[in-house]
């Protein structure tokens, strides 16, 4: 059985940009949920999601001002702690929350809920450190300065990310923040895609604040384990350029004004992905090969296709 990947535009929900149907029926991919309408979100709730799995920081989520109530209404917040290499064996840990207060800690199967909203941070302390040493000691010392007035005000760590925009990042540019994050954020990828391999989770929404890059690797890993062709993980990576439109001066002032990001780290370009592709390709081989070596073995990779072509 083929499996359709989506060729349609983007569903225009207008509180809800970037949202669209991965494969139809089983798996959507959008920006957060968290200002959604009650109209739309009836609309949403018509496809029966069991979950969204999302690739902030419960932190991130929570320090998102005038978010709506609908969501957490209906799905549970639980935090997915990402195994670590040698521990990927024993399943995914979560620690989860009542009405938005920290509950305790269990494995697959203790919490109980109508649906669950769950979170995988992408950006763990591994990332930042990575992203530290990279440049020279003396800026290294002079970054701590803004980390220790972030940690005063509690910013969100507004100022140390923007010295490491202007110093760092936006030289290297979006692609090699992708490979970044495929090297670095291995464990909460092999989270994102452990989750869509039980299929009571499914149909599932994949989201992050945007729905453009830490989704957008995501859905990449799910159309590499599907067969789909460079081409085809490409044009729907490209997608989120018309899908973010009706929100790109918002886009603009939270990663640009906001962070001090270059202004192609809010475009979709088919060059980045095409960039990530070839990067994969040439240390691993192939999208499966990738997911082999991060511990989602081909076994897996055959659980997640059967799951999403049902």
């Amino acid at each position: 059985m083929a499996t359709t990947i989506s060729q349609n535009s983007p569903v225009q929900l207008k509180s809800l940009p970037n949202f669209r149907p991965v494969v139809p029926g089983r798996l959507y991919r959008s920006s957060r949920p968290d200002l959604i309408t009650e109209k739309d979100f009836e609309t949403v709730q018509r496809l029966g999601l069991r979950c969204i799995v999302d690739f902030r920081s419960v932190a991130e989520y929570r320090s998102f001002k005038g978010k709506t109530k609908f969501v957490d209404e209906d799905f549970r917040v639980v935090k997915v702690k990402p195994p670590t290499r040698g521990d990927r064996s024993n399943g995914l840990r979560y620690q989860y929350y009542n009405n938005g207060s920290h509950g305790g800690t269990g494995s697959n199967g203790d919490v109980k809920s109508k649906g669950f909203h769950y979170f995988i941070n992408f950006f763990t302390m591994q990332y930042v450190w990575r992203v530290f040493t990279r440049v020279p000691w003396y800026m290294q010392l002079y970054s701590l300065m803004y980390l220790l007035y972030d940690l005063i005000f509690w910013t969100n760590y507004v100022h140390f990310v923007r010295f490491f925009a202007r110093n760092s990042l936006n030289k290297a540019g979006l692609t090699s923040q992708y490979v970044d994050i495929v090297e670095l954020s291995q464990g909460a990828i092999y989270s994102a895609l452990k989750l869509l391999n039980d299929s009571q989770n499914l149909p599932a929404n994949l989201c992050c604040a945007h729905g453009k890059d830490r989704t957008g690797i995501v859905v990449t890993m799910v159309m590499g384990c599907l067969g789909m062709s460079r081409d085809e993980i490409i044009e729907e990576y490209a997608r989120s350029e018309a899908g973010l439109s009706p929100i790109i001066d918002r886009v603009e002032k939270e990663v640009c004004d906001r962070f001090h990001m270059d202004i192609s780290f809010i475009t979709a370009k088919k060059d980045t992905m095409r960039g990530l592709l070839e990067y994969i390709d040439k240390q691993y081989g192939s999208i499966p090969d990738y997911l082999e070596s991060i511990g989602f073995s081909r076994a897996n990779q055959e659980q997640l296709k059967r799951n999403l072509q049902a």
